[in-house]
């Protein structure tokens, strides 16, 4: 996995990495790997925060900005969860119907 030696950095590539959840279909393979990247880079990004809150340094202006950047994210994550779930119920509810017909069919 790469690492990054910058915040700014790592969020840009998880906003990226969100909006190409978005973008991409849920059936398709590529959509698992991307889900599994980007709870690899916030993993990497609560390191960061962790480390940034615990720094005797810091402003209150850059916590707050990474809070912000956290609920973006956050808001951005849910978005894609609500899609892919609604898409997984309407799916079961898709084969539970085929089969219904199917038994219908067979019955005849």
């Amino acid at each position: 996995m790469q690492q990054y030696n910058d915040i700014g950095q790592l969020n840009h590539e998880i906003g990226l990495l969100l909006d190409a959840i978005d973008t991409t279909p849920a059936e398709e393979e590529k959509s698992d790997l991307l889900v599994q990247t980007l709870l690899d880079l916030i993993g990497e990004r609560q390191t960061f925060v962790q480390a940034i809150i615990e720094s005797e340094d810091v402003t209150q202006q850059e916590v707050q900005a990474q809070l912000q950047l956290t609920q973006e994210f956050a808001a951005k994550a849910n978005k894609a969860l609500i899609h892919r779930r609604d898409l997984l119920t309407t799916r079961q509810s898709n084969k539970r119907k085929i089969n219904v017909y199917k038994d219908i069919d067979l019955n005849r």
